[in-house]
């Protein structure tokens, strides 16, 4: 039918039809908005049981297994094309807080993930094996086994008796060395028996299947009354975990290959009192106690005792019975079997903290007594006493140490 139209009228309608083209090519379009979506997540060096990404909810679900360190953790994301992401991949996160991800278009378009990491619930921890099956109280041994977990204040620990009672042990007592293995020091006050171990992590507990026997400690030396003495003498014992009405004990000397031991003339809890006899050698012994009943000795090694033989020279004793002197006053010790030696000279030797001194002393053979003058210069202090007798050529003919202490005032 437009070719039936006035010429005039046929153009005018074609130019009003580009117009209407043009107009309409000029109207914007809807921007196209590109997908945004986050394709793959994983966590660096984290083991994961499951990754859920839901894009409809722009969440991320992971799960891993219970005591994971989620702190400072480095993700490997992968976007969809012409994306950038922010924070961006490899940058590490505290993933034990949830961690917010947005995903920015090429025209600036933006959409957030939530990321959510959850650890498993702690598993029942398993004991599989101790490392010793009897030991003494005081003493430690290994828990060994699997999921402990891998925070020390999270478990705890007891031991429990055959009669099923149980006895919490403070924390101090034992060190969690990763999550398979415990070392354990068993409490010194710990009653001799058959034990269990009870193991608890974040409420989940088990009970061991092994026992393990814990025996009375082996007795603790701590002090002995005598250092230097003769035979015949006195020495008395003190220390930890002697118990006479229920252990014999007995007092050990060492000498290289040489072992003497001595049974106590006096008994009490923590303290036995014990004579030298003549028939142990003089000589320089490290002192033992030792538990005859369960064949065990006392293990330190820092004592030791210089016996002197009870016929040769010994000084007793200060005169005065106090051992307390000024510069330059004269001092005199009881002695003893002075006459057995043939010496002409008594050297008396006086020890202090940073000095000593030695003095010529003159025998007084009728009243068996040691005379000497102190020297005036010498310093307040406390000084040891040792002594050395020599003969005409000065020469030693017998020395020895003693615990006598002076007191210079």
């Amino acid at each position: 039918m437009i070719k039936f139209l006035p010429r005039l009228l046929y153009k005018t309608l074609c130019i009003l039809a580009g117009l209407i083209v043009l107009i309409w090519s000029c109207h914007p379009e809807n921007p196209v908005i590109s997908e945004k979506s986050i394709l793959s997540f994983s966590l660096d060096n984290v083991a994961t049981n499951r990754v859920v990404i839901k894009k409809e909810t722009k969440t991320i679900e992971i799960i891993v297994p219970y005591g994971t360190i989620l702190k400072d953790v480095k993700p490997r994301i992968e976007t969809s094309a012409n994306v950038t992401i922010v924070p961006q991949s490899g940058e590490a996160q505290d993933f034990s807080k949830t961690v917010y991800y947005t995903l920015i278009g090429q025209k600036g378009d933006k959409e957030i993930y939530t990321v959510k990491v959850f650890s498993q619930e702690q598993p029942l921890p398993v004991i599989s094996s101790f490392s010793k099956d009897s030991i003494e109280a005081g003493t430690g041994f290994s828990i060994k086994g699997l999921n402990f977990g891998m925070f020390p204040l999270a478990i705890t620990l007891s031991l429990q008796d055959i009669s099923g009672k149980s006895t919490a042990i403070d924390t101090k007592e034992f060190k969690l060395i990763d999550s398979s293995k415990i070392e354990l020091n068993v409490p010194y006050q710990t009653a001799v028996g058959i034990y269990q171990i009870k193991l608890g992590v974040r409420g989940k507990s088990v009970l061991s299947t092994q026992r393990v026997y814990i025996q009375y400690p082996s007795p603790q030396l701590t002090t002995l009354s005598r250092c230097n003495l003769i035979q015949t003498d006195t020495l008395v014992a003190q220390g930890l975990f002697i118990m006479p009405d229920r252990y014999d004990y007995a007092l050990l000397l060492k000498k290289q290959t040489i072992e003497q031991q001595v049974l106590p003339l006096k008994k009490a809890e923590n303290k036995l009192t014990f004579i030298i006899n003549k028939n142990i050698p003089p000589g320089t012994y490290q002192v033992f106690l030792r538990n005859i009943t369960d064949r065990k000795n006392s293990r330190e090694t820092g004592f030791s005792i210089g016996l002197y033989d009870a016929n040769k020279p010994y000084l007793a004793s200060f005169k005065n019975n106090t051992g307390i002197y000024a510069p330059g006053q004269s001092l005199t010790f009881k002695t003893k079997n002075f006459e057995i030696v043939s010496a002409r000279y008594y050297q008396v030797t006086l020890s202090g903290t940073n000095t000593s001194f030695s003095i010529n002393g003159i025998y007084d053979a009728g009243k068996q007594e040691l005379n000497l003058v102190l020297p005036n210069t010498i310093p307040i202090g406390n000084y040891s006493i040792s002594l050395v007798l020599n003969n005409a050529s000065n020469q030693s003919v017998y020395q020895l140490e003693t615990d006598l202490v002076l007191r210079i005032q």
